[in-house]
């Protein structure tokens, strides 16, 4: 007897696969590819997008999906399929079909996406965690160096009390805010907006960070005069 498997003995060379970087994707930016895919595909329609549990053929319908659902897009054609995650954005089949995606469509939309957005939501809660103790402990240290706190029984002068000491957590800290903003190589943000709703939305965004950005800067002043204030003191 001789047991045969379907696919045995055959091994599918692995189909190129072309990296699109990090991209914005809007309602309208998702209809522009769905029609420039479907130039050399042999349907006459538009190509139906996959997601999770589910398809749509029309790119407005990305208004009705949810967060999960809106984590990956796949769009098949008979030349090459589009993956579009938060954790990768890619072009995969037909080589000349894909460099079209890349250059035609994904290279006016690149932007930059940081490593902490494409974190699961437990390690978003467990940076965020590590985060705040990284902060209490610069602050500590900071506040210890200044007022030469140290604990009862430590010897005088401790490690903390010291500016080299003191400045042990602020490094971790600023450390590990540069490894979570870090951009991304590949990715997409899907924003289930028209292009126009997102750029304005951009805009009031802006302004609202300009706000803030000014009155954190005027307490930072402040804090930086009485921190100063105290040392001259001293």
């Amino acid at each position: 007897m001789v047991v045969q498997r379907i696919g045995s003995g055959q091994t599918a060379a692995p189909k190129p696969a072309k990296n699109l970087g990090c991209v914005l994707v809007t309602i309208d930016d998702l209809d522009a590819l769905m029609h420039l895919l479907s130039r050399n595909s042999t349907s006459p329609t538009l190509p139906v997008v996959e997601f999770a549990g589910g398809s749509f053929d029309e790119a407005a319908d990305i208004r009705l999906l949810s967060d999960a659902e809106l984590r990956q897009l796949t769009i098949k054609t008979d030349l090459v399929e589009v993956v579009l995650a938060e954790v990768e954005a890619r072009a995969i089949g037909d080589e000349e079909e894909s460099l079209r995606v890349c250059t035609e469509w994904a290279q006016s939309r690149r932007t930059k996406i940081s490593r902490l957005r494409s974190l699961d939501r437990w390690e978003k809660a467990l940076s965020i965690s590590m985060f705040l103790t990284l902060l209490a402990g610069a602050a500590g240290s900071l506040l210890s160096a200044i007022f030469k706190i140290k604990l009862p029984g430590e010897p005088d002068p401790s490690f903390f009390t010291t500016w080299p000491g003191a400045a042990f957590f602020p490094a971790l800290l600023l450390g590990f805010i540069i490894a979570l903003m870090t951009p991304a190589t590949s990715g997409v943000i899907i924003k289930p907006v028209t292009l126009a709703r997102y750029r304005e939305d951009q805009t009031v965004g802006n302004r609202h960070w300009q706000t803030a950005t000014i009155s954190l800067s005027a307490v930072v002043v402040a804090l930086t005069g009485w921190i100063l204030t105290l040392l001259i003191k001293k």
